[in-house]
């Protein structure tokens, strides 16, 4: 048997560079996808907590607004 030419070992050894290089991309595309993805996720979720946290606190706002006014009103009527 006749052993192959070296330009097709050297077509052989580009073409699996080549592969590699192509899947190695992918690889780093969908690495740092997955890192914006998830800072994103992070960042919606600080979000959404910040205005629930604003949306309590207003409310507790207005129920200590409305309790120290009821209670003025009714010292105010006491005295």
């Amino acid at each position: 048997m006749a052993a192959p030419p070296e330009s097709c070992e050297f077509t052989s050894l580009a073409v699996l560079f080549r592969n590699h290089c192509y899947n190695f991309g992918h690889f780093v595309v969908i690495f740092i996808g997955s890192i914006f993805c998830f800072l994103f996720l992070i960042e919606s979720l600080k979000g959404i907590i910040r205005r629930i946290y604003d949306f309590y606190d207003e409310q507790l706002l207005q129920q200590l607004f409305y309790a120290v006014t009821q209670s003025n009103e009714a010292t105010c009527l006491h005295f």
